[in-house]
């Protein structure tokens, strides 16, 4: 739906775009729901407990005849694999090949 601006479902083009989604919680303007919450930050707190720190965001776009609506993450480029806390990246892409000797 991102790229053809049309609802895959009804074929609809009226589509709402709402940007770096949020969802509500305590402030005003709602809480950015992140890609992965729980990501470790490199610097530590004063007590030396490792920060937790959101990466990414979501776009959110949703068809305004049927409802129908579709997420999608971006700046997945600041996640960093985790394995341990669920968070690893999978590449099924042909590895590189070096030149034929």
């Amino acid at each position: 739906m991102r790229k053809t601006l049309k609802c895959p479902k009804c074929s609809g083009v009226r589509i709402w775009v709402i940007e770096r989604f949020r969802v509500p919680s305590d402030t005003s303007e709602g809480q950015e729901l992140a890609v992965v919450p729980h990501q470790a930050d490199a610097e530590r707190s004063l007590f030396s407990i490792p920060r937790q720190s959101p990466r990414g965001h979501f776009d959110l776009y949703a068809c305004d005849g049927c409802g129908f609506t579709e997420l999608y993450a971006r700046d997945l480029s600041t996640l960093v694999a985790d394995p341990a806390r669920g968070i690893r990246l999978v590449d099924t892409g042909e590895p590189n090949k070096g030149p034929f000797r």
